[in-house]
């Protein structure tokens, strides 16, 4: 056993040593720059400081937003049992630890095809360093990262569960689908489901076909015990974030109109061309195999002896510098692109030979999920398929980015490929030369038609081009455009040639066990070198630098002075970053899904127009304006109502439309404004009625009260409908949503402690159901064991 274990021992080393020699610089203590991780601190700062003073889970951060739930941001929940086993299989230093998961569940799951270790570890190299799944290390995109780096276990666990190792495929797809759920990318999670479904049909269509209706039965009934298992296993974070999603920019909009007064469709997700923003171009999705077709990324510049370059030279410096800075080479159909998804043409072409040599069933699953994984990344260049399904298919309108459902072929070329490997090395195969000739005349075919292209139909121009009146520099541009996808034309031509000679070489028997390592080398060659053009180690630094992600101006150090509770509003960021969250409390900050009432103040009082009412109810001290210098200065409001105020009376508002319009004209400091239903509308207020913050953290919040007559009290706090409660003298009382998104509170007759505190029902709930699900998974796995054990004890 132990000697047979040794070629998987090594395969582990050898990840783990392939996962540090790409990110070497870990190896001398740095860390990677991830603009998303940077963003991200901004956001959990509150969050770390509060774990560290109070040693608890606030579940609440006051410093982005205004307020919101960290559910989305950053959070720890009991009993989370997976986060365990998942950093015990991410043992490297990040983002190393995310490359090893490519690598590893990958070659776990070439291992169910086949046992020869050389194609697992080639298929896992193909996987693990496709560009794409590089390039989301390099900004940060590791909940995604990591959600596909499951994805080969949750295929593995599928597969099992269709051949006769159901019980084994019950526990793995259990524990993979929970890690992948556990991940927070739900969007990979989706797509992950897309193929589980059309790997679960190609088998349900064999079995259908053969009659084995029992083992179908079985089989898919096994597979949604594993996924009720794993959705209880995460029950707390799916829970807490499907709570979260219907107050977010992803769940409904409570206003029927928008800012410009155009009606808002009411769908319960994003818009059509919120969803299509990013869709992959038709003509770009050639990329795959041709890296550099649409002139790269949105990053990359001309070369420098290139005929921009040449025109450059014959102008004054000033200028050549600043049309340099603006003159991308990329002319695609995306507003932004890091890097092509580029998969490597060695890949491709192996894949191709493997299309001809797999089994019938494994072609139809997999290029039918390459198919409409390019589908849906074509987005609204497919407008009636994608319009189809935002309409009919459930919880697609949830997720923006289409193009990134290509994650789907990027594991699926990589499972076509190594099974063309498969089918070259078994010597029994007669169709092996066959498919070697057909797959380069393929490739070749497409590589020639490119070119024919190159030179007669692509304009080398994008809709996006700064330089458009400007033919003396679009033309030399549009030059160096044609000249990269030239000469990454050649760079695969020159692959598949090396390719189909080596391949050729695995038909003679005596030479064919070189091919496999050569082919490994190629693949890494192909994609390693490509990649490190955009992940390399100029994206690292010390780790001072992302310890304080952002550096605190002079105006943030004036403002940090004052010790008060309030907001700071820094207009030139809008509601994109996170650089005023990591220092101050604010309305803006970076998140994917906003919550949905802050953003809609913004759009209305604070995006074009500021509306001061709006500022001073939100408790808006300071703001943080840019000079004509560039640097920032901090102006001060000496007119924000405070923490809380009390008025004389509550306005009742039609609809939310009215509500949010109203705040511009009426007086706030004296009047509230709701749709809700409040008992009293009209209070007295005197010289001597005060309300007061005495006491504060993130997730409690403590006044002092003291009125002559019964009051009204507005906080400068938004208003969440879920777990969020008040209490007057320690007893629980009503509190409502006023203003559009703050909060308002009854205040009896004399002096009193109010105390706001967040207590989410929805943790403990999950709790309970994590920890029945744990049970369940557990006593299943051991009564799998009973037929095991009854037919060893018959004689």
């Amino acid at each position: 056993m132990i000697k047979n274990s040794i070629p998987h021992i090594f395969s582990v080393v050898l990840f783990a040593m392939l996962s540090m020699v790409y990110f070497y610089p870990l190896l001398s203590g740095k860390v990677i720059v991830q603009s998303d991780i940077q963003q991200f601190q901004g956001m959990q700062r509150q969050v770390v400081e509060h774990r560290a003073d109070y040693d608890e889970e606030p579940y609440w951060a006051d410093n982005a937003f205004g307020g919101m739930p960290t559910y989305q941001i950053t959070s720890t929940y009991p009993s989370d049992f997976i986060g365990k086993v998942d950093k015990l299989i991410r043992f490297l230093p990040r983002p190393a630890d995310y490359l090893f998961v490519y690598l590893l569940s990958f070659y776990l799951l070439m291992l169910f095809f086949t046992p020869k270790v050389q194609i697992a570890i080639t298929g896992a190299i193909a996987f693990g360093f496709s560009t794409y799944l590089l390039i989301i290390l390099g900004v940060g995109h590791n909940t995604k990262a990591l959600a596909i780096g499951y994805m080969p276990l949750v295929v593995l666990g599928v597969i099992q569960l269709f051949s006769e190792k159901r019980n084994l495929g019950f526990g793995l797809l259990t524990l993979s689908m929970a890690l992948q759920l556990h991940a927070n990318h739900y969007q990979m999670t989706y797509y992950a489901l897309i193929l589980v479904g059309l790997i679960s049909l190609g088998f349900t269509v064999d079995l259908v076909r053969n009659k084995q209706y029992k083992t179908l039965a079985k089989s898919l009934l096994t597979m949604v015990v594993a996924m009720l298992l794993a959705l209880s296993f995460n029950a707390t974070q799916l829970l807490a974030t499907s709570e979260y999603a219907k107050e977010s920019t992803r769940g409904n909009s409570p206003l029927k109109e928008n800012v410009s007064g155009e009606p808002v469709t009411s769908n319960d997700g994003l818009t059509y061309d919120y969803i299509t923003e990013y869709s992959y171009g038709i003509v770009e999705s050639f990329n795959l195999i041709i890296p550099r077709l649409t002139g790269g990324g949105s990053g990359d510049r001309p070369d420098s002896s290139g005929k921009l370059a040449q025109f450059l030279q014959t102008i004054d410096n000033e200028t050549a510098q600043y049309v340099f800075s603006y003159a991308r080479t990329y002319w695609g159909d995306q507003p932004i692109v890091e890097a092509p998804a580029y998969i490597g043409i060695t890949v491709f072409f192996i894949a191709m030979i493997g299309f001809f040599l797999m089994h019938k069933r494994w072609r139809l699953i997999l290029l039918s999920s390459i198919l409409i994984s390019l589908f849906i990344s074509w987005g609204k260049h497919l407008p009636q398929f994608t319009q189809f399904l935002i309409d009919y298919i459930p919880f697609y309108n949830k997720f923006r980015a289409v193009s990134s459902a290509q994650v789907i072929l990027e594991l699926c070329f990589p499972i076509a490929a190594a099974m063309g490997l498969m089918g070259l090395m078994d010597s029994s195969n007669k169709f092996r030369k066959q498919a070697i000739n057909r797959s380069v005349l393929i490739v070749l075919g497409v590589l020639g038609l490119v070119w024919i292209a190159a030179m007669t139909v692509f304009d080398y121009q994008s809709s996006f081009e700064p330089f458009a009146a400007y033919p003396e520099i679009l033309n030399p541009l549009m030059e160096d455009r044609k000249a990269m996808l030239l000469n990454d034309l050649m760079r695969s031509l020159g692959f598949i040639l090396v390719l189909f000679v080596l391949c050729r070489f695995a038909l003679i028997e005596k030479r064919k066990g070189y091919v496999i390592p050569v082919v490994a080398l190629l693949i890494l060659i192909d994609l390693w070198s490509f990649s490190r053009n955009y992940v390399n180690s100029e994206d690292f630094a010390n780790k001072s630098v992302m310890q304080r992600p952002f550096k605190a101006t002079a105006a943030d150090l004036a403002i940090l002075k004052d010790s008060t509770r309030y907001r700071v509003f820094e207009p030139r960021l809008g509601m994109a970053h996170a650089r005023t969250a990591y220092f101050h409390n604010t309305i803006g900050g970076y998140h994917g899904a906003k919550p949905h009432r802050m953003q809609s103040l913004y759009d209305y009082h604070l995006s074009e127009t500021i509306t001061p009412n709006v500022v001073n109810m939100l408790n808006i001290k300071y703001t943080l304006q840019t000079s004509e210098g560039g640097s920032l200065s901090a102006g001060l409001n000496p007119n924000a109502y405070g923490n809380v105020w009390l008025v004389e009376e509550v306005i009742s508002c039609r609809s939310a439309d009215d509500e949010i319009r109203r705040l511009a004209t009426e007086n706030l400091a004296k009047t509230a404004l709701t749709t809700e239903s409040i008992p009293q509308r009209e209070f007295v207020l005197d010289s001597l009625s005060s309300i007061s913050l005495v006491a504060h953290k993130a997730n409690e919040l403590r006044y002092k009260t003291a009125v002559s007559s019964t009051a009204f009290a507005v906080f400068s706090e938004m208003h969440y409908p879920h777990g969020w409660q008040a209490y007057i003298g320690g007893v629980e009382v009503p509190h409502f949503r006023v203003n559009y998104a703050l909060r308002g509170l009854i205040i009896p007759t004399g002096q009193h402690d109010v105390v706001f505190r967040f207590e989410p029902d929805v943790i403990e709930q999950g709790t309970r159901i994590q920890l029945a699900g744990y049970g369940i998974f557990v006593l299943l796995i051991l009564l799998s064991f009973v037929p095991l054990e009854l037919k060893r004890s018959k004689p």
